[in-house]
């Protein structure tokens, strides 16, 4: 039942791009301190946004495999760190200049 809510919620930004001739970049971020627990969470998040022909950058594949201490602030703040922030922004460049939807 929440899966359905969250979807419905989704495919707002969906509908909102292309009623806008809008392109739609979606990241999804995993649980910093829990990557491989939130892994099946953000898995439906990813696959929806593709199923719609969305380009996702998912955080969750290109931190695979890295300890919580190397990708948050500190044990206390479990926001991506600096490290993490360019990743991301690397991939959303990447994102952006491909010709894929």
């Amino acid at each position: 039942n929440v899966w359905g809510q969250h979807a419905t919620y989704l495919s707002e930004f969906v509908i909102w791009a292309r009623e806008n001739n809008a392109r739609l970049i979606v990241i999804v971020w995993p649980a910093l301190n829990a990557l491989e627990q939130s892994a099946p969470a953000t898995a439906r998040v990813v696959d929806y946004f593709a199923s719609q022909g969305i380009t996702v950058v998912d955080m969750g594949v290109a931190l695979q495999g890295r300890t919580t201490a190397e990708i948050t602030v500190n044990p206390f703040d479990a926001h991506p760190n600096a490290a993490v922030h360019a990743l991301a922004a690397q991939l959303l460049a990447e994102a952006v200049t491909s010709t894929a939807p």
